[in-house]
C-alpha cells in the first residue's frame, strides 16, 4: 500500500497545482504533479516512479486515488497503463492542446 504526501502547492490562473511524493514501506518511490481546476476537473500532469520501483503497482495505485482525473500519455508505455486502468475520452477543445498523439483518458 502506498501513501501520498503533498510536498508543495501553488496557485495558478485557473486553480492549484500539487507536488506530491509517493511512498511505499516508508520510502519515497516516486512523485506526481496534480492540477485541480476551478471547474472541478483534475488533471494528472505527471507521474514518475523510480526506475528500481517500477512494475510493482505503485503508479497504478497512485493514479487510482484520483478517480475521474484526466491523464494525457506522452509515450506508448503510459498509454498502455492508462488504457488498462482508465477510459479513453473524446478530446474536447479544452484538452486537444494536451494530446500528444496517444489520446486522453480518465481514471476509472
Amino acid at each position: 500500500m502506498i501513501t501520498l504526501e503533498n510536498k508543495k502547492e501553488r496557485a495558478f490562473d485557473y486553480g492549484t497545482q500539487e507536488f506530491i511524493e509517493i511512498h511505499a514501506d516508508g520510502k519515497k518511490v516516486g512523485s506526481m504533479n496534480v492540477l485541480h481546476y476551478e471547474s472541478g476537473e483534475t488533471h494528472i500532469d505527471r507521474i514518475d516512479i523510480d526506475d528500481d520501483e517500477q512494475n510493482k503497482g505503485y503508479g497504478t495505485e497512485a493514479l487510482q486515488m484520483f478517480p475521474g482525473a484526466y491523464v494525457v500519455p506522452d509515450n506508448a508505455d503510459a498509454a498502455r497503463l492508462y488504457e488498462r486502468i482508465g477510459s479513453e475520452v473524446r478530446v474536447t477543445d479544452e484538452f486537444s492542446s494536451l494530446d500528444e498523439g496517444f489520446g486522453v483518458y480518465t481514471i476509472d
